[in-house]
């Protein structure tokens, strides 16, 4: 597979004479040990269009030529058939792609293990099984396969290990013999490039170094009409000023093929976090309780732990865990690692292969080398991080699946993810600590807002109080009011609680010239990721009268049966769209609760609003009299008055 297509039968090489059954081959080997659907291998064969019997032909080709002595209706040993199409019957070994995987592993195990000889040597011995630059020849019709392109790619990385390995163990002779040739094959590679220009200059060739970037520097304005990347302008200004490795005294082996850039990093220490907010206030409980699982870290033997912090938007849950981070990032010398994974945003979610690259990167490894399976790039970034301390932040997590495959492996490192979903499934099988954060109290609220408004929070104490409970003590909230005040232009905090009760408190709530700093932008990121049914019953929530509902009433209120209305509430207390303070009843935050009015208003009419109104207070009302004739068995209460429908005009208040 490995450059020319060669199969050995018997002892004998052969090489089959049909261009389509080159194809087949090549493509069931790039996939093994896994089947190829019969439609993947027509598309593969018959690039230009298949035949009618395109499918009775793909038993003639691999039988007749793998098994032409077998028997008809014998089973075939070379070819499985698989439900929906083939797979090659051969043992991993029998393959050169399946041996040299093996040792490009054993490879990076060595690696993560800091044994630099062994990795290169094990590095140039995979790279012998290579006798071309792509498997089998490149044929045309299969070059794009993702699998030969994956092939391509873990080639490019063994050689750029190998590559890099020399240059670290100062052996550039090494270096400059494996990289000559995949220059020629990679022209436009910017990261070869790099690597052959320090492997140069530190044989004593400064000028063919230089020579070399001015070679790729032209070629690059010419082809793609772009300038060199920082890596090779780095590199450059380096051989410049003759900033390179120390030589060493013996030579690793001469890997005889070529590459295309490093697998594993250097020791990059990544310090991604955030800055923190100013002013941040309180809070002071739950940072305690963020730092408890530090308490029995003990060096880089302790086990990997997980924290999350969960809660409704604007509750500060970003804002905490980035201020945590920068109070225990001495605990975790070898970085501190920040993700947005975009869990409720207005754009789609980041995927954890996405969030993985990242991650890759800033820790130092290039972006040829980082694999494009997501198993494959968590098992390196696990290796890279296997005896290192690192913190990582996973900021915005939508789901379980999302954030577990970003778990480093090894002792000493802590993760800390904040979510508006629970993430029940942590706290189960990762055995992550939980944190549900709430607004602030009405004293952190005050801090807050005092520390924002400066003096006039200490001219008007009442009018700051008012503020607070307006915004109903979400962080965000109080944050963007207090701008407000600030920046627009108002003499008074009371004039702008005055503004916020004539114009609306969401509508006052947003900062001029950003959507994203708004506390209706914000909803919106969590309610918009619901399904109808979950917004239906959301909106109908604000229609209660009371500050808390229980199923049953939410089931009436809606028309459903109670089942479903326990399933549709507590999928909104999972998000914290809605929240349990006590089992069996829920409620809604104050702003929570103005925004499903306003939806409510914009997508239900009003037909439908007084109907729930309505099925709600008879359910009361007759609830009350059931309850009034079990009391109060003499006290009159007519059987039939539960049927009556009662007149809600006489009910404005209680509605």
């Amino acid at each position: 597979m490995l450059g020319p297509l060669s199969v050995r039968r018997a002892g004998v090489d052969q090489r089959p004479a049909s261009a389509t059954l080159c194809r087949f081959l090549t493509v069931l080997a790039l996939h093994h040990p896994a089947a190829v659907s019969r439609d993947a291998l027509v598309e593969a064969l018959w690039p230009d269009g298949p035949p009618k019997s395109c499918h009775s032909l793909l038993h003639v080709y691999l039988r007749q030529f793998l098994e032409p002595g077998r028997q008809r209706g014998e089973p075939s040993r070379a070819i499985l058939s698989a439900p929906g199409g083939f797979a090659l019957g051969v043992k991993r070994h029998q393959l050169d792609l399946g041996r040299f995987d093996d040792l490009l592993d054993a490879a990076r195990q060595a690696h993560s293990e800091g044994d630099l000889s062994r990795t290169a040597g094990l590095a140039s011995e995979a790279l012998r099984y290579w006798r071309g630059p792509r498997p089998a020849d490149a044929d045309p019709a299969v070059r794009g396969v993702p699998a030969a392109v994956a092939a391509h790619k873990r080639r490019v990385a063994a050689a750029l290990l190998h590559a890099d390995m020399a240059l670290a163990l100062g052996r550039f002779r090494d270096a400059v013999g494996t990289l000559r040739g995949f220059v020629q094959d990679e022209p436009l590679h910017e990261g070869l490039h790099a690597r052959l220009m320090v492997a140069l200059a530190s044989s004593g060739e400064q000028a063919a170094a230089l020579g070399l970037y001015g070679e790729v520097q032209a070629r690059l304005d010419e082809e793609l009409g772009i300038e060199p990347g920082p890596e090779l302008r780095e590199t450059y200004l380096r051989v410049l000023r003759q900033e390179l490795p120390p030589p060493a005294d013996t030579d690793l082996p001469v890997a005889p093929a070529p590459a295309q850039s490093r697998p594993l990093a250097a020791r990059a220490v990544p310090a991604q976090l955030p800055a923190q907010v100013t002013g941040y206030v309180g809070r002071e409980r739950q940072l305690r309780q963020l730092d408890e699982p530090l308490a029995d870290k003990h060096g880089a033997h302790s086990p990997l732990t997980v924290s999350t912090v969960v809660g409704p938007a604007g509750v500060g849950k970003t804002a905490l865990a980035v201020h945590w981070a920068h109070r225990a990032r001495d605990r975790f010398p070898d970085g501190q690692l920040f993700v947005d994974l975009r869990g409720n945003a207005s754009v789609p979610p980041l995927r954890p292969l996405d969030a993985l690259t990242q991650i890759l990167r800033a820790l130092g490894v290039s972006n040829d080398a980082i694999p494009d399976n997501l198993d494959e790039a968590a098992a390196m970034f696990r290796s890279l991080v296997a005896k290192r301390r690192i913190l990582m932040v996973l900021d915005n997590a939508g789901s379980v699946e999302q954030v577990r495959p970003l778990f480093p492996g090894g002792p000493g490192c802590h993760v800390l993810i904040t979510s508006r979903s629970r993430l029940s499934g942590l706290v189960a099988r990762e055995g992550a600590r939980p944190l549900t954060l709430d607004v602030l109290s009405p004293d952190e609220a005050h801090t807050l807002l005092s520390h924002i408004l400066g003096p006039r929070a200490t001219a008007e104490p009442r009018a700051v109080s008012t503020l607070a409970r307006l915004c109903a003590w979400l962080p965000l909230a109080i944050r963007i009011a207090a701008a407000n005040v600030v920046t627009g232009g108002y003499d008074s905090v009371s004039a702008y609680c005055h503004d916020l009760h004539t114009d609306g408190v969401l509508h006052g709530l947003s900062a001029e010239g950003d959507e994203k700093s708004a506390v209706r932008a914000a909803f919106d990121q969590s309610y918009l990721t619901q399904d109808p049914a979950h917004q239906r019953m959301f909106r109908l929530l604000s229609l209660m009268p009371g500050t808390d509902v229980t199923v049953p009433a939410a089931a009436t209120l809606a028309g459903i049966a109670p089942a479903e209305a326990a399933r549709l509430l507590r999928r909104l207390a999972e998000t914290h769209v809605v929240d349990e303070r006590t089992p069996g009843r829920f409620s809604m935050h104050d702003l929570l609760r103005r925004y499903a009015e306003e939806h409510a208003h914009a997508t239900d009419s009003p037909a439908d609003r007084l109907a729930a109104r309505r099925r709600l207070l008879e359910w009361y009302v007759g609830t009350v009299e059931q309850v009034a004739r079990l009391l109060y068995p003499d006290s009159g209460v007519p059987e039939g008055r539960r049927s009556r429908k009662p007149d809600l005009r006489s009910h404005s208040q209680v509605l």
